[in-house]
């Protein structure tokens, strides 16, 4: 994450600036769908071998701070991805469609039948 060039500060709710200098993705508080962003970048998914420490914009909600968020993927096959979180003592193992796309975070959301048809 940079500034905005317009702007000389970060945003009030960005917690460090210099916590998040290693944050490629973000992930929205309570969205399953941020999740994919590191798992597609990393081929986590085709990648049981090895952990993917990373740290990511998290972004609280309500709130909306932004905090540097450490997350661990591992790949468990190709439809199934283990999120361990760096701060809180939490593991969920996420399914993933054919593309990547996480459609099940257990306790927190599963994506609904869709006609991939049209």
């Amino acid at each position: 994450m940079r500034p905005d060039s317009r702007r000389p500060r970060w945003p009030s709710r960005v917690s460090s600036a210099e916590a998040l200098s290693g944050a490629l993705d973000c992930d929205l508080g309570l969205c399953p769908l941020t999740n994919t962003m590191p798992i597609r970048r990393l081929d986590v998914q085709t990648d049981t071998a090895d952990e993917h420490p990373l740290t990511m914009a998290w972004i609280d909600m309500p709130s909306l701070k932004v905090i540097a968020g450490p997350q661990i993927y591992a790949g468990i096959d190709a439809e199934h991805v283990r999120y361990t979180s760096g701060t809180r003592d939490f593991t969920a193992e996420l399914t993933l469609d054919e593309d990547g796309v996480v459609i099940d975070y257990p306790q927190l959301a599963e994506r609904t039948a869709a006609d991939r048809s049209s």
